[in-house]
């Protein structure tokens, strides 16, 4: 999931606090998925 969220991070080129709180949605849909 780190590799996941450094992806994330890159695409958004927002700041840590907003990348995290997507990274957050993101990880709990795909949760949700499985």
């Amino acid at each position: 999931m780190d590799f996941c969220r450094q992806v994330v991070s890159r695409k958004l080129n927002y700041n840590s606090q907003y990348s995290d709180e997507f990274y957050v949605i993101i990880t709990n849909k795909l949760t949700a998925t499985n």
